[in-house]
């Protein structure tokens, strides 16, 4: 059983590397950790996470409007799927928590999304997107006295899961171990881009 785990892990491994700064999981976690090392930056962004889940299958359910209704699965119900799929590459818990955190946000935000026009979901969308955006700035230039990295697939997967496994983590001690090497990258990283900060 433990060597199917390790065999999992490899594989999540090898799908995600191309996606990350460091050269493991948890190198990776440490540098999104020295982004959010702050307390309550990791608040206000867990606040933001589920209107950014909101404006997520709201942007989607656009795309619903545009395809034929005969189709038999929303796209929007396939992105959701396929989203939380890459959650599970990270870690099991994770990915069932953020399950739960879609499948409890798709029905009401796909049904009052699909009551308004086109145009005036799309405001919403936008809307919703810039307040949790707006929430997670307060948090990055207000607490944590920095600006976030600015990459893609960092902001939009790799720093929701590793929020999610750090309030896993506080809530449960899951993975301590695990977070204790995490805290050891994160040190590394900092010393490496204070130095690139220094220059």
């Amino acid at each position: 059983m433990e060597k199917n785990n390790s065999t999992d892990a490899s594989l999540s491994l090898y799908l995600l590397k191309p996606f990350f700064k460091g050269d493991s999981l948890a190198n990776e976690f440490g540098f999104v950790n020295y982004y959010h090392s702050n307390k309550i930056n990791r608040i206000l962004h867990v606040v933001a996470l589920p209107f950014l889940v909101i404006a997520v299958l709201m942007f989607a359910q656009l795309i619903d409007h545009l395809l034929p209704k005969s189709l038999p699965l929303k796209f929007s119900f396939v992105f959701a799927v396929l989203y939380c799929i890459l959650f599970f590459l990270y870690d099991r818990r994770v990915g069932i928590a953020y399950t739960v955190l879609f499948g409890f946000l798709w029905w009401p935000t796909i049904t009052f999304a699909g009551h308004l026009s086109f145009l005036h979901s799309l405001v919403y969308a936008v809307f919703i997107l810039l307040f949790a955006q707006l929430v997670q700035f307060i948090g990055h230039i207000g607490f944590q006295l920095q600006s976030p990295a600015f990459r893609f697939f960092e902001a939009t997967v790799t720093t929701p899961a590793f929020l999610m496994l750090h309030m896993l983590n506080g809530l449960t001690g899951y993975k301590e171990d695990f977070f204790k090497e995490i805290r050891k990258e994160t040190q590394q990283w900092k010393e490496q881009l204070d130095d690139d900060k220094e220059k």
